[in-house]
């Protein structure tokens, strides 16, 4: 087996206008458990590690609500619904216009990696063959972008 680690990750808050008062002031676990959150479904692996990293930071993650898509996250928070959990590469654009900031956070989640495994024994078909490609170049570009 292969294993390619695709995509870095960084899971981050987001908030909007309504939160401006949170801009750059660095907060604990405890102070963002007790905000409005807005996070993934329980059953992700995005939602188990989040909630670790609150456990070990000695609390629990209450989100206000829970949603199928990072793309639905990231819509709720700029209409002021919450503060988002997303991976940052969802966020990026938000983040880059000055629609959204970031938290920051006095201990953040750790980083994670997208990963592709292979199996060396099973050529890839020609689909998977073009996408391993693209991730060899740019793995941000070829999972985040709309083509």
């Amino acid at each position: 087996m292969d294993v390619l680690e695709a995509l870095p990750l960084r899971d981050v808050f987001i908030a909007g206008e309504r939160f401006a008062d949170l801009k750059d002031k660095p907060l604990s676990a405890a102070q963002v458990c007790a905000l409005p959150l807005i996070c993934l479904e329980g059953n992700t692996s995005t939602r188990r590690a989040l909630d670790k990293w609150a456990r070990e930071q000695g609390c629990v993650l209450r989100p206000e609500f829970e949603l199928a898509t990072s793309n639905l996250i990231v819509q709720f928070t700029l209409r002021g619904m919450g503060i988002g959990s997303v991976a940052d590469c969802f966020a990026r654009a938000p983040l880059t216009s000055g629609m959204l900031f970031e938290l920051p956070l006095l201990d953040p989640p750790p980083a994670r990696h997208i990963c592709l495994v292979t199996d060396r024994r099973r050529p890839p078909s020609p689909a998977a063959a073009r996408l391993l490609g693209e991730l060899r170049k740019d793995p941000a570009d070829a999972l985040t972008s709309d083509n």
